[in-house]
């Protein structure tokens, strides 16, 4: 086993030196109990960027090379090697005159889903100019000849992996095998907005559920949509079905824990759409689709403890519009982390809050229009520790 890394030079830092970071690699012949160093570290030394960070390596079978993606302050740089020893920079790729920090930066084929059409995605994280400000995960759809990585566009192709306030560094596992053949991934539920200022004790931050990757081709387009595992069933307790109905006004939803899973299908009647999850402490977040601009969105407004940070509260729209007949939303709620997925995963949404008590309450909420529910279902959801 080899461990590709990166070296953080903090008496350079100190010193103002722009020579702070570099790459080394280390390795296992026990299956990872001990490790050691290469004794010619580093492998890869600081070009004089001090954001020089983040490898990601794959094997890259056309080639018959590695390949490292490595984030170099305003983009990324690509370098190949044989033995995972000698590395020879190749390319570049990022937008012209881009200000934002690209960061967690990772590259893989994937197929287009249904067909035989094979496409490579790079994904980086930007610590500014997500969707609803601060951090957030973008990706961009492209070709890759083994040294060079391209897209149409730069600028224009850029594609974000979460429309919510709080999915960073989200990187995908290597080697996953061939028989499983799927793509998965897992973020951070975080942002450098408030990262640092979040009213905990104990913890900081926490990851989002590992989802798999599809990539899907649209009228003119690529996309990536993103779905929970299918694991991720193993910790649903007894499910609890929805039945279809009119609401007039508002429907009290079967919730009654603060961790569950919420499946709802409603008639797409043009009217905005609100499930507002709460407690009896005056904690309320609201999760739905506003009619107007065709858009999903939370609401984390009145949720919790939230005056640490001027970032933090508000209402967080998804990048896209969508108007189909039907509206389907599938909600992940946890203690502290609301995962949204709808439009078969093409749009996904993760907000963090922080309350004193569960949200363990739940109702649609219709305003003055009736509201067509097809139908649902409450799942509680165990804790990992208690799954069976």
């Amino acid at each position: 086993m080899v461990a590709i890394y990166t070296y953080h030079n903090m008496d350079a830092e100190k010193a103002g030196s722009m020579h702070v970071q570099s790459q080394g690699i280390a390795y296992s012949n026990d299956k990872g109990r001990t490790w050691t160093k290469y004794k010619g570290n580093p492998v890869i030394k600081s070009p004089g960027i001090k954001d020089f960070r983040d490898p990601k390596v794959i094997w890259h079978e056309a080639s018959k090379h590695w390949v490292m993606v490595l984030a170099a302050r305003d983009k990324v740089k690509f370098y190949t090697s044989t033995d995972l020893k000698s590395w020879t920079y190749t390319s570049d790729f990022g937008i012209d005159k881009d200000p934002r920090l690209w960061e967690c930066p990772d590259l893989f084929p994937m197929k287009v889903d249904g067909s035989e059409d094979m496409k490579w995605v790079l994904i980086t994280s930007m610590q500014t100019g997500a969707p609803n400000g601060g951090t957030g995960t973008s990706y961009w759809i492209g070709d890759f000849d083994g040294k060079q990585f391209k897209c149409a566009d730069a600028k224009g192709n850029q594609k974000w992996l979460d429309d919510g306030k709080d999915n960073y560094a989200f990187v995908t596992w290597s080697d996953i095998p061939k028989s499983d053949g799927r793509r998965i991934g897992i973020g951070w539920m975080s942002n450098w907005q408030y990262a640092q200022k979040v009213p905990t004790q104990k913890w900081r931050s926490a990851m989002t559920l590992p989802r798999t990757l599809q990539l899907r081709k649209t009228t003119n387009d690529y996309v990536i949509a993103t779905l929970p595992v299918n694991e991720v069933k193993n910790l649903k307790g007894q499910a609890v079905p929805i039945a279809s109905k009119s609401i007039n006004k508002e429907l009290v939803l079967p919730v009654n824990t603060g961790t569950y899973n919420l499946a709802l299908i409603f008639k797409n009647s043009k009217n905005n759409i609100n499930i507002v999850c709460y407690n009896d402490h005056k904690d309320s977040l609201v999760i739905g689709y506003d009619a107007s601009s065709k858009k999903y969105f939370i609401d984390r407004s009145h949720t919790g403890i939230a005056d640490f940070s001027d970032d933090f509260p508000g209402k967080h729209y998804s990048t896209n519009a969508f108007d189909g007949d039907t509206i389907a939303l599938e909600i992940f709620m946890d203690h502290s982390s609301i995962e949204l997925f709808t439009e078969k995963g093409q749009c996904a949404m993760t907000d963090v809050f922080f309350t004193m008590h569960p949200l363990d309450k739940a109702k649609i909420v219709s305003g003055e229009n009736n509201m067509s529910l097809i139908g649902g279902s409450f799942s509680p959801m165990n804790a990992i520790s208690k799954r069976k």
